[in-house]
């Protein structure tokens, strides 16, 4: 069985999780907060559709920025 919830009292009601119950015993219940991939293997499969040259303050930064990338970065 699995079911949404949020972990813990303080976590906001938009963070839900997915539990899946492990176990069941007597008056006690495992459950397991990992996500339902966790541990496994994923392949996928993609087409680079584009290419562009890095700016020179990707360069300077060392890696790529893109449109949700932080306004301003101090690197």
């Amino acid at each position: 069985m699995r079911f949404e919830g949020v972990p813990g009292e303080a976590a906001p009601a938009d963070e839900l999780r997915i539990y899946t119950v492990t176990g069941i015993a007597d008056d006690q219940v495992v459950v397991d907060g990992n996500h339902p991939l966790a541990g496994e293997r994923i392949w996928f499969r993609c087409t680079v559709q584009e290419v562009r040259t890095a700016s020179a303050e990707e360069l300077r930064h060392g890696h790529a920025h893109g449109e949700h990338a932080p306004e301003s970065e101090e690197s």
